[in-house]
């Protein structure tokens, strides 16, 4: 039986892309010993992603869709699909296809040298300069709080093992999935991948989204309870499935 791996992504403003980016993933499947289950998440899109979304839920019974009422913001989307995760392994990724798919695999097989969760690193990442400077200032500030070495750089890209997903799962519901696993492991590390251009478009991150992500981000690690009741009142946490292919298999 192949091992199941089960790949989050959350999804705003990508109808143009998301079909590729899914796409990729498959064919990056074919031939491996592993099966895929895809959890695409529409962070309240403005655009027609959601009916993308639901177009690819009816062709690959492995999609599951989850639609938010609202724009909630990408830590938001991802602890959505927390309890939809049913694969030996949890890959998250973004949507834009700046994530090889293809690295996943060296990426799990850095996780049976004895770690429970690897962060992608991207030596020439293919991003503006002020995220570049957002991401460098903020790693100062979030290593302190986290406690983590300074050269371990948080990304979007990371992939949890067995250990890491029952420690989310079990765990109180907190807006940093990293700072959820760090609290119960060290066991953690990086490993270098090439960040690609963009397919489409330009990101959805300006000065006013990234100073907001990390105000929301060092909020969330001073008081989570704070951001967690927020989640509550707008229906983020455990969401119903919008759209979801079989569960046999």
């Amino acid at each position: 039986m192949k091992t199941h791996i089960s790949i989050i992504i959350p999804c705003y403003r990508s109808a143009d892309y998301i079909a590729e980016t899914v796409r990729e993933i498959r064919e990056s499947f074919a031939n491996t010993i592993y099966r895929y289950q895809i959890i695409l998440v529409n962070d309240g899109s403005p655009d027609n992603t959601w009916d993308v979304i639901s177009e690819l839920c009816a062709d690959d019974r492995h999609i599951v869709g989850i639609n938010l009422a609202e724009n909630a913001g990408q830590s938001q989307a991802k602890q959505a699909a927390i309890s939809f995760i049913r694969g030996n392994y949890a890959v998250f990724m973004d949507d834009d296809g700046q994530h090889p798919a293809d690295q996943i695999f060296p990426m799990i097989d850095i996780l049976h040298k004895g770690y429970h969760m690897v962060y992608a690193q991207f030596p020439e990442a293919k991003e503006s300069g002020i995220r570049r400077a957002f991401s460098a200032l903020g790693n100062i500030p979030t290593s302190i709080l986290m406690r983590k070495p300074l050269r371990l750089k948080i990304t979007s890209f990371f992939v949890l093992d067995r250990t890491a997903i029952r420690i989310v799962k079990s765990s109180p519901p907190a807006p940093f999935i990293g700072g959820t696993v760090f609290r119960r492991t060290r066991r953690v590390t990086v490993f270098p991948v090439n960040h690609r251009t963009r397919k489409s478009g330009s990101s959805n991150y300006n000065f006013k989204r990234l100073f907001k992500f990390w105000i929301e981000l060092t909020r969330s690690i001073i008081c989570p309870e704070a951001v967690v009741q927020r989640w509550r009142i707008a229906g983020v946490l455990n969401p119903p499935p919008s759209c979801s292919g079989s569960k046999d298999d």
